[in-house]
């Protein structure tokens, strides 16, 4: 049959650094192995090194008629019962952090048992690569949390663990700047989109695959469609949002300069981008869904609504 797709990217590789790309190179089974070396890379001090993978359900659907249904990007366990949530995210959010907080104790209580039950579960470990930097982490690549005794330090718990690696903070410009295995994947993550080729193929063979599945030209018809569709779909959302963010943020302050206060300032600049962003955010979600080119799980990946708003608009 032939090939009627029109494709709009140009270059050698996927881009990673957008939530589609990512998903092909990490959040398929093909990939376990590749998403196991970005797992190791990130535990690199840690003492059991994963061995092996099995990929979860993306979707958990709400446990009380409450609570949202939440889609992570890649959902996994490994053998010895650690969940790992891992996700590129490239709109910014004032809530961010406690989102991400909030996802991974879903999956914490997703572990829960009926009947009689000692709490014990497995640790959950959220990693987030971020194409924006989180104002408190100003100046850090990586950010790495758990819960702590504030008077000595002492870790309480090792079952949450949440982990930050903000792209725009890593600054080495040329892969012999990288001096470990995640310098290695930052820098390719953040750079794969303008390269010919894939450095570190040498001396990791896993870059060998990861070249492989990366290269546009290796993707079936179908799948560069599908990754071309949702590409420009997430662009388009990312562009309206930050319209909307600036739309907001001058709104704010002429209703701020109009009060004549500082409080109506900031007040008005808050709201403003807050009312903007999720005015924008549901139209957005509302034209895809009237376009039937992505599922309601996709659109909501997107948008960062809902998938039950998404499904009554």
């Amino acid at each position: 049959m032939a090939n009627h797709h029109k494709y709009t990217t140009s270059g050698v590789f996927i881009d990673p650094s957008t939530d589609p790309g990512f998903k092909i190179l990490f959040g398929r089974e093909s990939s376990a192995d590749i998403l196991i070396d970005l797992l190791n890379s990130i535990l690199e001090t840690e003492d059991d090194p994963i061995t092996n993978v099995t990929y979860l359900d993306k979707e958990h659907t709400k446990q009380a008629s409450s609570e949202r249904t939440m889609a992570f990007d890649i959902h996994c366990v490994t053998d010895n019962g650690k969940r790992f949530i891992v996700e590129m995210q490239n709109i910014s959010q004032e809530w961010f952090i406690e989102r991400c907080l909030m996802y991974g104790s879903r999956a914490i209580t997703a572990q829960s048992k009926s009947g009689k039950w000692d709490y014990h579960y497995m640790p959950v470990i959220s990693i987030a690569f971020t194409n924006f930097t989180i104002p408190r982490f100003e100046g850090q690549v990586i950010a790495d949390g758990s819960i702590i005794d504030r008077h000595s330090g002492k870790q309480i718990t090792d079952r949450l663990r949440l982990i930050f690696i903000q792209l725009p903070q890593f600054n080495k410009m040329n892969p012999e700047e990288c001096k470990n295995a995640l310098d290695e994947w930052i820098y390719t993550i953040k750079n794969m989109k303008n390269m010919e080729n894939i450095p570190f193929i040498a001396k990791r063979p896993i870059f060998k695959k990861v070249e492989e599945l990366a290269k546009m030209e290796n993707l079936s018809p179908d799948e560069r469609f599908e990754y071309e569709k949702q590409l420009k779909a997430y662009w388009d959302y990312y562009s309206t949002m930050k319209f909307a963010r600036k739309e907001g943020l001058a709104q704010g302050r002429a209703e701020g300069r109009a009060e004549g206060r500082a409080e109506g300032l900031a007040q008005g600049r808050a709201e403003g981008i807050t009312e903007g962003e999720e005015k924008k955010a549901r139209e957005i979600a509302k034209r895809l869904k009237e376009s039937k080119t992505l599922s309601l799980e996709e659109i909501a990946a997107i948008s960062q609504l809902p998938l039950e708003l998404i499904a009554l608009l």
